[in-house]
């Protein structure tokens, strides 16, 4: 097979890095002038940015801001963040803040006693940029990170001796377990010449470590903060047995069926009215906010930090111009590209780190997503040093300004603080509290301090060294001599993955004995929001050579580089023409003709075809671009697009138009469902727009569609002149549609029973009276055949669905065959919830399958077409076991372990 575009191929391509020397000393990263800085707050600081590269061509750079200590203690401290680092700095830990829109200095920074650098990582964060493909696993990220601190060590040799502690929060909790194993052995493995990083700690808060036990908090949180109601309960603990069935099965950093708890909590907080829904704060249950972001857009300075750091004065002043694309706080081209991750969660890896260092895990007591239970659940039942948990160690009280600021337990090498007053970002809430915390963990006498603060196992005489409390603006140089140690600290803030990143690994069994995790006991016991994208998908495929590959890549990049609006790169190609919004009533039947019926059930929620299937194909690891037109109110559709690894950049937003609708009854008799929809801005996009997007792609490439856009025959044919192979599902089905589309320019199609009915009575039926056509439906799939093959003689395949009878196929496996061969398979049998996904699902697991298959110029074998259709029929059967449209669609390794057990129970 030849390489072709898909970027689940490039995943093998960091075998090794070597760390690169660098051109630069210190001093051409020192920032000396940051715009809107006072002068008088600029001569507070002495900060170092800019980019390190990891490879000699310098493909792969991370982007650092390293904030050097105010009082030099005898030894430094070294500290690090991660979605981009810019959180961290300007919300948290860092030197500055956002007060009122202007800038000003942190009174409560880290860098007071440590010096704290700040890195964006993965490549593809922040400012970190990389030409190549995403990295796609953690040892790749870790070996990176490794790699990086050799560099830095190269340019800031002062640092080597650095007392070292890596901090983070939320999705760090992954990472940084694996940064500190990673360097605790490479300590015990240096080759000759090689310096040893100085590792003395890892502090973690309100982190994603431990899937198991922390999804197992979820119901416990929400009746403990009294957050729950009846009906959100029962569906949280149904939805927990398919969550604890899924872990069971496969030890994944998450779990798709564990993440909907999250959505149902969102779906049952929700509180105002339609056209203002607002739901619960995941990251702080304190607050509301707009739904269905749900606290995705909390802090509120974040449009600063944005504004700020596209700016062209900040990116000089901080050498970051290499990265060219407007900054975003995270790219999810980075989650999606970790998809398919094996690493192990990382609570497997802390006994190990508890071992050789100490560890600090925190927890803001507001906080849902990452919630103090969780971690309190986590420690309970992880044995370490021989023992498991804590072992009858009292909770010591703690104030800070002489308030209660929370509780703190330590035994073993582990530390746990459980914080008051605060959410998921327990320094942008309390930022004193936090400091005193970091300091006392990283052993800065805590009298230094400019304000009070008391362990109750402090000593009773424990006053400041000077005999009194310290003056906030007091400089603190005098009492340097007290600190033991100089301090980096290496900071990583991401945002929690449980409900945003879609991140995979494969089947891992937990420990039962010896250090380790513990399976913790469970007992097995609204309103959503939804709009939908009917359109053109356009489908990578293959190029002749992996050199003509990338240089097509690099070619698109920069033209969409260009033309997108404000929007991020995302991992699979589809263009979008339509997008409804799914609204789902719940119904005894299908409503009939002059008949008024009650509905028990109302639901929103995201779907319609195109967005749909690039949804699948996202899903199922294909690359895919969406474009079109949305309205104003269909943001968040693009946004669950973007998590699934669709590329949205092709998407405009219609300041006249409104989002389409799908209004759809399901019947609780049958299961069976109706839809009307209305198009809004699906009927807006032009030709010419559809144009401009398809001279973007070619040969190799596909394009999925369906009867749901306008201009839909001219873009068909404008595709076939490029050379792209074109999948058409033309639903819904009218008299109308083979006169408007050219179906002879089609490849594979995809369509059911009742559309293929359709097809068969117009092109069977005179010429004088197609318009009239009823669908003859007394033929069976395999009649409608012979007319379909002689109609359509170019066609690769053509796809006939049955509903609950399975699928029967005929595809062209050479060229100058005149007999296709036929397929037939049954459904894949299971617990049918709701069929409205099911076709969508199976399309795109269908074309996602042969284009990973693919070689240019060459038919599929009759295995490789088997194997797509069962893939897809596998996927399809998981959908229709779940809630919903979108919602419903799986991820590509839950249908590989569908495969797998089927394969095991055959």
């Amino acid at each position: 097979m030849q390489p072709f575009r898909l970027a689940l191929l490039a995943f093998a391509a960091m075998a090794h890095l070597a760390t690169i020397a660098q051109a630069q000393t210190k001093d051409d990263y020192l920032v000396r002038n940051l715009p809107d800085l006072s002068p008088e707050d600029a001569g507070q600081l002495m900060q170092y940015a800019g980019h390190i590269a990891l490879d000699p061509e310098r493909e792969s750079q991370l982007f650092f801001w390293l904030v050097t200590n105010k009082t030099i203690p005898k030894k430094s401290k070294l500290a690090s963040p991660g979605c981009s680092s810019a959180d961290g700095y300007f919300l948290e830990a860092g030197p500055l803040r956002f007060v009122n829109g202007a800038l000003t200095l942190n009174k409560a920074g880290w860098h007071e006693f440590a010096n704290v650098l700040f890195l964006d990582q993965p490549v593809g964060t922040g400012f970190s940029i990389t030409s190549k493909q995403m990295l796609g696993s953690l040892d790749e990220i870790t070996e990176h990170f490794v790699s990086f601190m050799k560099a830095f060590y190269t340019v800031f040799p002062e640092r080597v001796h650095d007392d070292v502690y890596i901090a983070g929060e939320s999705y760090a909790g992954t990472y940084i377990p694996y940064f500190s194993k990673a360097i605790l052995e490479r300590n015990d493995n240096l080759q000759s010449g090689e310096q040893a990083i100085n590792l003395q700690g890892s502090i973690i808060g309100n982190g994603w470590t431990d899937p198991l036990h922390q999804y197992s908090a979820y119901i416990p949180f929400v009746q403990k903060y009294k957050i729950s109601t009846p009906a959100m309960l029962e569906r949280m603990e149904n939805q927990m047995n398919y969550c604890m069935d899924a872990i069971r099965l496969q030890d994944r950093i998450t779990q798709d069926p564990c993440e909907r708890l999250v959505e149902i909590v969102m779906e049952g907080s929700m509180t105002g009215d339609a056209n203002n829904p607002k739901c619960l704060n995941q990251y702080d249950i304190r607050l509301y906010e707009d739904y269905p972001s749900c606290g995705g857009t909390w802090p509120h300075e974040l449009p600063l930090m944005k504004q700020y750091l596209d700016r062209a004065d900040v990116r000089l002043a901080l050498h970051a111009t290499a990265a060219k694309n407007e900054w975003s706080e995270c790219n999810h081209l980075v989650s999606s590209a970790l998809r398919f991750d094996d690493s192990l969660p990382a609570v497997a890896l802390l006994p190990y780190v508890l071992s050789k260092t100490k560890v600090l895990l925190y927890s803001g007591q507001q906080d849902f997503i990452c919630n103090h239970l969780g971690t309190e659940y986590m420690i309970s039942n992880l044995t370490w040093d021989g023992a498991r948990g804590f072992q009858d160690v009292p909770t010591v009280g703690w104030t800070v300004e002489d308030k209660p600021a929370g509780e703190w337990q330590t035994q073993r090498n582990l530390s746990y603080v459980l914080i008051y007053n605060s959410s998921h970002m327990v320094p942008y809430d309390v930022p004193l509290v936090t400091l005193d915390m970091i300091n006392r963990f990283i052993g800065i006498d805590h009298r230094l301090q400019s304000f009070p603060s008391r362990l109750e196992t402090d000593p009773v005489d424990d006053l400041p060294p000077m005999g009194g409390k310290q003056d906030v603006q007091q400089e603190k140089s005098s009492y340097s001599s007290v600190n033991g140690a100089a301090v980096l600290i290496l900071t990583m803030i991401a945002v929690c993955i449980a409900l945003f990143v879609i991140v995979r690994n494969n089947r891992r069994q937990k420990k039962l004995g010896g250090d380790g995790a513990q399976w913790f006991p469970l007992n097995r016991h609204g309103n959503t929001h939804t709009d939908e994208l009917d359109e053109l998908v356009l489908e990578s495929g293959i190029r002749e050579s992996m050199d003509d590959t990338e240089e097509d890549e690099d070619e698109g990049s920069d033209r969409r580089d260009d033309e997108r609006d404000s929007l991020d790169n995302s991992q699979d190609e589809d263009y979008e023409q339509k997008r409804y919004r799914h609204d789902f009533y719940v119904v005894p039947h299908i409503v009939r003709s002059g008949e008024t019926i009650s509905s028990s059930s109302y639901t929103v929620s995201a779907g319609g075809k195109g967005a749909n299937q690039s949804v699948a194909l996202g899903r199922a690891g294909a690359n895919v671009y969406h474009a079109g037109k949305i309205g104003k109110d269909g943001e968040w559709v693009r946004k669950i697009m973007q998590d699934s690894g669709v590329d949205t950049s092709y998407v405009k937003v219609s300041e006249k138009e409104a989002t389409g609708r799908a209004i759809i009854q399901l019947s609780q008799e049958s299961h069976d469902n109706s839809i009307v929809l209305f198009p809004g801005t699906n009927h807006t996009v032009s030709l010419e727009e559809a144009r401009h997007v398809l001279s973007h792609f070619g040969e190799g490439d596909w394009l999925v569609m369906q009867n749901e856009i306008s201009s839909g025959g001219e873009i068909m044919r404008a595709a076939k002149e490029r050379g792209l192979t074109i999948c058409f599902n033309p639903s819904p089905f009218t008299n109308e549609l083979p006169k408007e589309y050219p179906l002879h320019l089609v490849d594979y199609l995809l369509i059911n029973e009742i559309e293929a009915q359709g097809l068969y009575s117009y092109l069977t039926a005179p010429k004088s009276d197609t318009d009239s056509v009823s669908s003859s439906s007394h033929i069976t799939a395999s009649e409608s055949f012979p007319v379909l093959e002689k109609a359509y003689e170019q066609i690769s395949g053509i796809i006939i669905t049955l509903g609950g009878d399975g699928l029967v196929a005929r595809f062209r496996i050479n060229e100058e065959d005149v007999q296709m061969k036929e397929f037939r398979m049954g459904i894949v049998k299971g617990h049918v919830v709701n069929t409205t996904g099911a076709g969508d699902t199976f399309a795109g697991y269908f074309v996602a399958n042969l284009v990973r298959n693919q070689e240019l110029n060459k038919r599929f074998s009759p295995e490789q077409l088997r194997a797509a259709l069962e893939e897809a029929s596998h996927a399809a059967s998981l959908a229709v076991s779940r809630e919903g449209a979108m919602d419903s669609i799986p991820v590509k390794l839950d249908v590989d372990e569908a495969i797998r057990v089927k394969e095991k129970l055959d």
